[in-house]
């Protein structure tokens, strides 16, 4: 009898010890947020966007909010990505914010992430992102066409300002050198290609500035218009080599 108590010993501690620990996991989890006597922020966030969550977390209406619902609530404010909510017994607690972040403005009234998500933020420095503009839907896709087109033209010390995709599927981008490009509907990346060896060829005679826009939409050219000009050329393009028929 004796040494069957003693082998029911450990598994009890044993039981009691989880039990304890679920107790405690509750306990952590439990309570509103007037519970709470000290709040921590943290993650890669500005001052302003930290004192954001501070005004948000200390709103009155909230103070009746469960500490479990918190991460809920924190995540439904669009500027934030993601949000982790940990108790720090017996009275504090440690927020950490994953905010969004801005890869371009969308039709001039929101911000897209690198997935192609809209969001809003009062937090983001407009200076330097580039101008996305497309119908609602259809977010995630003009993301895709910009990543991939400003990629390839980064190689060559480009890069878009502006990309539009048209209400009949049509592409148009401005990069940064003042240059206004048609690409269509299809087979843009073999258009982009094209584009690149004609500019690169002007580009070698100076006159890159001049350019105004540029029409990729033929077969084996692009169709150039000049700054302060009426007329528009045709540059062939079977080779950048050879001399382009502007």
């Amino acid at each position: 009898m004796t040494i069957g108590l003693k082998q029911w010993v450990p598994v009890f501690a044993l039981l009691l010890a989880m039990a304890a620990a679920a107790i405690l996991s509750i306990t952590v989890n439990a309570g509103s947020i007037s519970e709470i006597k000290q709040l921590s922020v943290a993650g890669e966030i500005s001052i302003n966007q930290r004192n954001s969550v501070f005004r948000l977390i200390n709103d009155e209406q909230l103070l009746g909010t469960p500490i479990v619902d918190l991460q809920r609530t924190l995540e439904s404010e669009s500027w934030i990505q993601s949000a982790t909510v940990e108790r720090s017994w017996p009275d504090a607690i440690v927020v950490t914010v994953t905010p969004e972040r801005p890869i371009a403005l969308w039709n001039d009234d929101a911000y897209l992430n690198d997935a192609g998500k809209v969001f809003m933020s009062p937090f983001v420095n407009q200076a330097r992102l580039p101008q996305l503009y497309g119908p609602d839907g259809k977010e995630a896709l003009v993301m895709a066409q910009y990543q991939q087109l400003n990629n390839t033209l980064f190689k060559v010390g480009q890069r878009i300002e502006m990309l539009t995709l048209g209400p009949r599927d049509n592409w148009r981008f401005s990069s940064d050198a003042g240059i206004d490009v048609l690409l269509g509907k299809t087979a843009l990346m073999e258009r982009v290609q094209r584009l690149l060896k004609v500019t690169e060829f002007i580009e070698k005679n100076g006159k890159l500035d001049q350019i105004e826009q540029i029409d990729t939409r033929y077969g084996n050219g692009v169709a150039v218009a000049w700054k302060n000009q009426s007329s528009t050329n045709l540059a062939t393009n079977y080779n950048s080599q050879r001399e382009a028929k502007l």
